[in-house]
């Protein structure tokens, strides 16, 4: 907020479950994000914020999320997947893989050669950090 206008927060939740076998390999992986926003008027007083009923996750959204139409090819495919489709590319990346191998899937913010050419090219950060915590 500033003296002539309101303003918000958000805050954006990233989580993962993970089941993995006795070896510690990742059997099954899911990875979801959910945003929530708060405003407060230019005093900083609370006014309101995401209605419970509003609430959907990214995964929820599918292609309503719409970020394909606004995404840029950055593997070179040839094609821009909806958000969900990207998640469900770095799940299948971490099939297979220990935690700490699933740490490897990570470079400066965004996933390494095998995550980009699954169709993965947006940040996987937090992914990385909600799997391992999930898979130990």
């Amino acid at each position: 907020a500033s003296e002539e206008a309101d303003g918000s927060n958000e805050i954006e939740v990233t989580f993962a479950a993970a089941a993995a076998n006795k070896d510690g390999k990742i059997a099954v992986v899911t990875v979801d994000t959910l945003a929530a926003s708060a405003t407060f008027d230019t005093k900083g007083v609370y006014s309101g914020s995401t209605d419970a009923a509003e609430l959907s996750t990214k995964k929820m959204l599918g292609a309503n999320y719409n970020m394909a139409a606004y995404g840029a090819d950055l593997n070179g495919d040839g094609k821009v997947l909806e958000w969900f489709e990207q998640a469900d590319a770095f799940e299948a990346a971490c099939a297979g893989k220990t935690a700490d191998e699933v740490s490897g899937l990570e470079a400066d913010g965004y996933g390494v050669e095998e995550v980009q050419k699954a169709g993965c090219t947006i940040g996987i950060t937090d992914f990385v950090a909600a799997v391992v915590k999930a898979a130990k």
